[in-house]
């Protein structure tokens, strides 16, 4: 990565594992937010231009509804919509370091139109109260952010899926955008993305109209079943789908990405999704109602009897679908791990010979130290200490060769002592105190320490 890789190191061995881990977090956190804003926000054009061509109180509701939730919060957006591809960019840039492979470059782009895309729907949002008056610029702006969310997902989930392919690499050194149309892995990939984010909002809409504790309640009874028949009907075909582009994407995969553990977490991730297909089916055939809040004069057994429906089966949706969407995180960092194997290996080894580098510099440096320490001892004593100090002889301070001995094992010692003198022999004077900092004080304990074994050989 030409760009990222000025400003990194090479990862050490033990780190890598860490990011893998670090990454299949970011993306989760990630893509189950863009996953149900891109959806929400798709259901809401397509409602809102319905509502136009032949008005419908209901498709406009729905409309602003989806519109109205938490998830639209321009401060989220942020956290989850644009920082986490920033740290994917990093950890992705750390893993791929030293393999030529330009994938900065399509995260760089994919932040861009992912940013462009949110704006524009934030955008629309503020501007549904004149849609009326201002209708072709409302929906233009949703269109616009629609359309430039899409191809960011689409540059992103090349650039995943290229990472997997290694004899690809010649497109990821020298991008060409028209060359990521003929890679059948990406076209199937980009639709499980499509299609997982359709069907995640059905359930974020349900959770929000009948579980959700301030769920509004004035849902009459058409708009209830309007909403039980999109929330849980609209997922119901992209269910059905899922499975086969599953199975689209192993097929399309190079065989450096495949192990047994991609084809276990895929077949779980096909198994759960019907689970999510058996209780949406059963929802769709039966009642459901809001939460509701029991009075004081009632029971929950009354309640119940009013409102005997399948509402209770709202959460674990939602549940299972963040199961659905852990497992396509895990399997894509361990697809991606496969075919990166050789590479992590090249890596480590370039990570020990840097780790060695800089050890040898420091050691050269740690030397050079020393002799400069060495050298600024001697210094220091010759012009502080030898009025008062020599080896053999007593002049107003004690003669080297009878004090200095003692603290041969402890050098430290005597440099506390240089630097913040004490009495000790009352046959001679305190010591003055020089002001000597820490450094110095261990330099001029090292050099008397140094001469007094010179002095002992003559």
């Amino acid at each position: 990565m030409p760009y990222i890789e000025k400003f990194i190191l090479p990862p050490p061995a033990n780190q890598l594992t860490l990011f893998g881990y670090l990454i299949i977090l970011v993306y989760l956190l990630h893509i189950a937010f863009i996953s149900v804003f891109l959806g929400s926000s798709l259901l809401s054009v397509i409602y809102n231009i319905l509502d136009k061509r032949k008005p419908n109180r209901l498709y406009a509701r729905f409309s602003e509804d989806l519109l109205g939730t938490d998830i639209y919060n321009v401060t989220l957006g942020v956290i989850l919509g644009i920082l986490p591809l920033v740290t994917l960019t990093i950890l992705y840039s750390l893993i791929l370091y030293g393999s030529g492979l330009r994938i900065d470059t399509f995260f760089i782009l994919g932040i861009f139109h992912v940013g462009v895309g949110l704006a524009l729907l934030y955008r629309y949002q503020r501007t549904f109260a004149v849609r009326g008056t201002q209708f072709w610029s409302h929906i233009g702006a949703g269109i616009g952010g629609l359309l430039f969310l899409l191809a960011a997902y689409f540059i992103l989930i090349s650039a995943t899926s290229l990472i997997m392919d290694f004899e690809k690499r010649s497109f990821i050194r020298s991008p060409d955008p028209y060359s990521l149309l003929f890679s059948w892995n990406v076209i199937a990939r980009y639709k499980i993305f499509l299609l997982a984010s359709v069907a995640l909002t059905g359930g974020v809409v349900l959770f929000y109209a009948f579980r959700w504790s301030e769920a509004r309640e004035d849902i009459d009874e058409d708009y209830r079943h309007f909403l039980k028949t999109v929330a849980a009907g609209v997922p119901l075909p992209c269910i059905m789908l899922l499975p086969v582009l599953i199975v689209w994407s192993l097929i399309t995969l190079p065989s450096v990405a495949l192990s047994p553990a991609v084809f276990v977490l895929a077949a779980l991730t096909i198994v759960v999704l019907m689970m999510i297909f058996y209780i949406l089916y059963s929802i769709l055939g039966h009642d459901i109602r809001p939460r509701v809040t029991l009075q004081k004069d009632e029971t929950l057994f009354q309640s119940r009897l009013v409102f005997h429906d399948k509402s209770k089966l709202v959460a674990p949706v939602l549940i299972l679908f963040f199961v659905v969407f852990s497992l396509f995180s895990i399997n894509d960092q361990i697809m991606i791990g496969n075919a990166m194997r050789d590479h992590s290996l090249v890596l480590v080894a370039k990570a020990e010979a840097v780790r060695k580098a800089e050890s040898a510099k420091r050691e050269e440096a740690q030397a050079e130290i020393v002799q400069v320490s060495a050298k600024a001892g001697e210094d220091i004593f010759n012009l502080r200490c030898t009025a008062c100090h020599q080896y053999g002889e007593k002049l107003v301070g004690p003669p080297f060769n009878t004090v200095l001995p003692k603290y041969k094992p402890n050098p430290e010692q005597l440099a506390a002592f240089i630097q913040s003198p004490q009495k000790i022999n009352p046959e001679y004077p305190p010591m003055p105190n020089y002001g000597l900092n820490k450094l110095e004080s261990t330099a001029v304990a090292s050099y008397v320490l140094e001469r007094l074994d010179t002095e002992r050989a003559q």
